[in-house]
């Protein structure tokens, strides 16, 4: 083989070489990242999202204990008149 033919070979199998190696380093890189973001994910599920519901959760359970009286003052007004319970609730 001519010196000129062995060196083009060693230039290709060089050049493959690198190539299989970047393609194999852009697949390991994206594989840590998928599974670093679905541990982020999971972290952020297991922590940030009880915090979120509580903090709403304390906001229904106020309008609800706020709205829950209405139905009793329609009923005292419109048909029991229990002086009781509104004696109770006014103080």
């Amino acid at each position: 083989m001519k010196v000129r033919t062995q060196l083009m070979l060693i230039l290709l199998s060089v050049f493959v070489s690198l190539t299989a190696l970047s393609v194999w380093l852009k697949f390991k890189i994206a594989k840590e990242t998928r599974t670093t973001l679905q541990q982020k994910l999971i972290d952020t599920k297991e922590k940030d999202v009880p915090k979120i519901l509580e903090q709403n959760a304390a906001k229904i359970s106020g309008y609800v204990y706020y709205y829950s009286g209405w139905d009793q003052l329609v009923n005292f007004i419109s048909t029991k008149k229990n002086t009781s319970w509104a004696k109770e609730k006014t103080g």
